[in-house]
């Protein structure tokens, strides 16, 4: 009796895409950020700008000043890894646009304070689904270092 005979509606399913539910697959999205950071990181990433730091402080360590350093190498890490994360960012909202058909769930995005209940995030954390997630992002970083070594990035 729970088999659903009838496909749903043309109204039942924007109804669906409006509160986000749309099939959509983390996997792909992930591969993608993955693919594209990696491809920035072996091609675009300027390691160059952090070593003439590094090379600055070694060659006038005369009289350290130890916030100056923190403030270069902070300032020198800042104009290198907000790139990165603004590929990551923008990669991840093109292939999520792509995977809705260009569509925005703004029910999706309302703020729900059922999220802040303690009681149900604890069960989120030690569920077997974390379990999964956490075993796939393992093979994913293992998955990262044979594609960054495949374009000699370290």
């Amino acid at each position: 009796m729970a088999n659903k005979t009838e496909k749903p509606t043309q109204k039942k399913l924007q109804d669906a895409s409006k509160k986000g539910q749309i099939l959509k697959s983390r996997d792909l999205t992930i591969s993608v950020i993955m693919l594209v950071g990696t491809l920035y990181l072996g091609y675009v990433f300027d390691v160059h700008h952090i070593m003439s730091i590094l090379e600055y402080i070694f060659d006038h360590n005369a009289k350290p000043d130890i916030w100056d350093y923190f403030k270069a190498m902070g300032v020198g890490w800042l104009k290198t890894i907000i790139p990165f994360l603004l590929v990551c960012m923008f990669t991840t909202i093109l292939v999520s646009w792509f995977q809705s058909k260009m569509q925005l769930a703004t029910e999706a995005v309302k703020f729900k304070f059922d999220s802040l209940n303690p009681v149900n995030g604890l069960k989120r954390i030690f569920g077997l689904k974390t379990v999964k997630e956490f075993v796939k992002a393992i093979l994913y970083i293992i998955l990262f270092f044979f594609f960054a070594l495949a374009i000699k990035v370290f």
